[in-house]
């Protein structure tokens, strides 16, 4: 994974060198060249493949592979490399992404990371020379060899479809299927639908900030003094002096995504969501999107929009349910546990739900003012737990543009195994959980939960939204939005050891970064 988005990044950086003016010497483009080589050498013997075990890993290692193979002069082995690489690209957005687009591990940190790889990988591919894509129908599979319980290169040809018939490129075929491009129009839903009022994404899930290209990053410019008092983890910084510049960049904005996405689709519902066109077209990664991919657009399937209540994608439960549970007191009061947040009611117009049952989160939220996420996974398959939490039917909150409940982010993952189990665990989370223990165990390693508990959802509609986990103690999580407010009913088989939630443990905004209390 390392060797493979080191390689990716070389020849970006190579490519926008080139194309500013810059030029190298013969010796050094012999060097890069053989050792990009070697790159790609390392990566095809060592792929990170594991039958129902793998993820993000493979993912990086067959998007680096691509990049080095399509950059490389064509020869019968690169042209190997590459056939493998668009092979398996194919296969792992289908394994790796469910059919709402959400990524199957359950991190929404990691599906930026994983989309960043499809997109830009994808755009490369379409961006090939017709030569070179004939090539992909024409290569010799037994020159790859990638040792023994890995996947192998099928023989020629591979497959070509006919592109979405929006797309205007002149160029009517490419190796990826219609479902694939649905999936990937998917995946940039996936982040506008979860964003937050704030611009941000919430963290579902571990976030270690890796990214596979960083082109359109944005920074908060403050003095020492100001980062000292806002990050817990720069409390004892003294290497520049109190009134230096200090730049902490914005590790949850997710906009660059989007202008990918539109890059490729040219959708404009993409570039509304960007601001516009000309704020969507002058976005580093809508330019080389653009760059990489030749300025073939794939064209958009004008998918449904996912809060369309008759949308496949959006299944309302019955609201008998909601309210017997609403009006359901037959628990003692040591079972139950109630929370309530005053709204004003012009904060709770223009709702808009919107549903990814197959990542497992539900939103209620409106165009600025209110927002409210619900982690609810029902044991998606396949699926890769290593970097879930012990978060079911937690929520974030927004009201009035401002957050009350959030998810606390990941931290840090081998410094502190303590630190790593705190932010990963149930006390962390705003769920209806009622106990100490956790309630799926964590495994040997830090990133092992072997058996996360599933929960389903009961009800997801305009009144609020109702869910159970599926375990022995029977808990369950009503929310209502009422004209006064929002009331969080949780109840529980066994007493509730807290009737109010601890104190929030400090927000991490990315890897390694706390934010104060006050700062929050």
């Amino acid at each position: 994974m390392e060797a493979a988005i080191r390689a990716s990044n070389w020849l970006m950086a190579y490519d926008l060198f080139c194309a500013g003016g810059g030029s190298f010497d013969d010796e050094f483009e012999k060097l890069f060249a053989r050792s990009i080589y070697e790159h790609g050498l390392f990566i095809v013997h060592n792929l990170e493949w594991v039958n129902q075990k793998r993820g993000n890993h493979y993912l990086a290692d067959i998007a680096g592979l691509a990049f080095i193979a399509a950059y490389l002069p064509s020869t019968m082995e690169t042209d190997a490399w590459l056939t493998f690489a668009v092979q398996e690209l194919i296969n792992e957005v289908q394994y790796q992404f469910y059919p709402d687009g959400g990524n199957f591990e359950g991190s929404t940190a990691y599906h930026r990371f994983s989309s960043e790889m499809v997109y830009y990988a994808t755009a490369l591919i379409l961006g090939l020379t017709r030569e070179r894509k004939e090539k992909l129908k024409s290569y010799d599979n037994k020159l790859l060899n990638i040792g023994r319980n890995k996947p192998k290169l099928k023989p020629a040809p591979l497959p070509f479809y006919r592109l979405p018939e929006s797309s205007n490129t002149g160029y009517e075929e490419s190796p990826f299927p219609k479902w694939y491009y649905e999936r990937m129009e998917r995946m940039a839903e996936f982040i506008m639908d979860i964003t937050r009022p704030d611009g941000h994404m919430p963290q579902i899930g571990d976030n270690d900030s890796g990214r596979f290209f960083r082109l359109g990053s944005k920074y908060d410019h403050m003095t020492v003094k100001q980062a000292r008092e806002t990050c817990a983890n720069l409390e004892t910084y003294d290497e520049l002096p109190d009134d230096a510049c200090y730049y902490s960049e914005d590790q949850l904005d997710c906009s660059h995504l989007v202008a990918a996405a539109y890059g490729l689709f040219g959708r404009e519902d993409f570039a509304l969501w960007l601001g516009g066109q000309k704020k969507a077209r002058s976005m580093p990664d809508y330019l080389v999107v653009r760059s990489l991919s030749g300025k073939k657009e794939a064209g958009t399937l004008r998918l449904p929009q996912h809060n369309k209540e008759d949308n496949d994608f959006f299944t309302f439960g019955d609201e008998n349910i909601h309210k017997r549970f609403s009006e359901n007191r037959s628990s003692s009061e040591e079972n139950l546990r109630t929370t309530e947040f005053p709204v004003k009611i012009k904060d709770l117009q223009g709702l808009v739900l919107q549903a990814y049952p197959d990542f497992g989160l539900y939103i209620i939220k409106n165009q600025d003012s209110f927002y409210l996420s619900i982690r609810c996974w029902s044991g998606s398959e396949p699926t890769h737990t290593g970097h879930m939490h012990n978060d079911q039917l937690s929520i974030e909150l927004w009201i009035a543009g401002k957050a009350v409940v959030s998810d606390p982010g990941s931290y840090l993952y081998s410094p502190s195994v303590e630190q790593r189990n705190l932010y990963r665990s149930v006390h962390a989370h705003f769920t209806p959980w009622p106990l100490d223990l956790e309630p799926a165990e964590f495994g040997p390693g830090l990133f092992s939960l072997p058996a996360p508990i599933k929960a389903q959802v009961l009800y997801f509609g305009k009144e609020g939204f109702a869910g159970q986990l599926i375990h022995p103690y029977g808990v369950m999580r009503k929310i209502a939005l009422t004209g006064s407010g929002i009331r969080i009913i949780d109840s529980a088989g066994v007493p509730f050891n807290n009737k109010k939630h601890e104190p929030p443990i400090h927000y991490s905004s990315g890897y390694g970064n706390l934010l104060t209390m006050q700062a929050r």
